[in-house]
């Protein structure tokens, strides 16, 4: 009885771990099945990036 709370631990631990193999595995053959389509990127630091790349070429 004292180590109960051990081995439902563990337990508890390597099935988290197991959930997380397959996702991985299977987020990774979707990657493999669908073809990257690249565009402009998005966002604050997209952004960001930009205006600071504006302000450089207008004083060069």
């Amino acid at each position: 009885m004292e180590n109960l709370h051990i081995i439902l631990l563990s337990s508890i631990i390597t099935i988290l771990f197991l959930v997380f193999i397959i996702a991985t595995f299977r987020e990774m053959e979707e990657m493999n099945n669908k073809p990257f389509t690249g565009g402009k990127e998005g966002g604050p630091r997209a952004e960001l990036l930009e205006l600071i790349g504006k302000m450089i070429d207008e004083k060069l």
